[in-house]
């Protein structure tokens, strides 16, 4: 049996909750993501593809924390804050949820997180309606920057040509 304390026991002693991932899971999670991006593909502009999203989920699996629940999946990467090595920041690269009292999975991600070192997390939410920003509010978060997404042939534009100075020729006697 496992711990109490174990993040994915969801504080009880009974069957697990949320579980880490296994790579037999990958395409469970996959097709909760393309639920979860089928929702929200007008926020990234990008269109989805699957093939990707099974790389992606395989990767955390592989080198991050992943977590599955029977209709949620969440995953994170952590790796060295840049200005302060002191710090490991779990950054979340997915987390859905079918059933809203599996919400928590993301307590389960972030103390998996704890456990494996990092003692920072970011993560993202969608505006305008900013349901989920005010659940991370409600674990002591706070925004920090807001996330811009752009093409880069779209908003990497050469800059005009400078303008040469013309010649000023000044005649002395002031006239």
């Amino acid at each position: 049996m496992k711990n109490s304390n174990d993040p994915s026991t969801n504080g009880s002693k009974a069957t697990p909750l949320y579980r880490r991932a296994t790579f037999e899971d990958v395409a469970f999670i996959a097709r909760l993501l393309k639920e979860f991006y089928a929702k929200s593909e007008q926020v990234y502009g990008i269109p989805y593809d699957h093939e990707s999203m099974l790389i992606t989920v395989d990767d955390t699996i592989r080198h991050g924390i992943c977590l599955v629940g029977p209709t949620s999946c969440a995953g994170a990467h952590i790796s060295l804050f840049p200005s302060n090595c002191e710090y490991a920041m779990a950054s979340v690269k997915f987390w859905y949820f079918q059933n809203h009292r599996e919400i928590e999975i993301f307590d389960a991600l972030a103390e998996a997180c704890r456990l494996a070192g990092a003692n920072m997390i970011d993560a993202s939410s969608h505006h305008p309606d900013n349901v989920i920003g005010r659940f991370y509010a409600k674990r002591g978060m706070r925004p920090a920057e807001t996330l811009y997404l752009g093409r880069l042939e779209n908003c990497c534009k050469p800059r005009a040509k400078a303008v040469t100075p013309k010649t000023v020729t000044v005649d002395p006697s002031g006239e």
